[in-house]
């Protein structure tokens, strides 16, 4: 095992779509033949802070959901007035399966930076 790995203070929370948010993605005639599967080829991976009691992940989706919700949104489209306008902790849930993790091991001998000073 090599002597960098380190065990980041950082939860991970991964997010799948459902067919609800393929059903809204759909509607751009762009998209028109996306599929679900599709979708959850990849998903999308979010770092959050470190999950230390039971529970937590529930106090961290309900403080996060609503930037999660719009992030995932905007990779769709960058307009808002095409988003659902009601947005809702209830519909997140329902337009996204959400797997956490509570271990976010690092393997890369080098500091974290944003993709964009890379």
């Amino acid at each position: 095992m090599s002597d960098f790995i380190e065990d980041l203070n950082r939860s991970v929370l991964f997010v799948l779509p459902k067919e609800p948010f393929a059903a809204w993605a759909r509607q751009d005639s762009d998209f028109a033949h996306t599929t679900l599967a599709s979708l959850r080829e990849e998903g999308t991976a979010y770092l959050l802070p470190d999950v230390i009691n039971s529970g937590d992940e529930q106090a961290l989706i309900a403080h996060f959901w609503e930037d999660i919700f719009e992030l995932e949104l905007g990779s769709w489209s960058t307009d808002p007035s095409e988003w659902p306008s009601k947005r809702t902790l209830r519909m997140f849930r329902e337009w996204f399966e959400l797997k956490f993790s509570s271990l976010c091991l690092d393997l890369v001998d080098e500091p974290l930076k944003p993709r964009a000073e890379v």
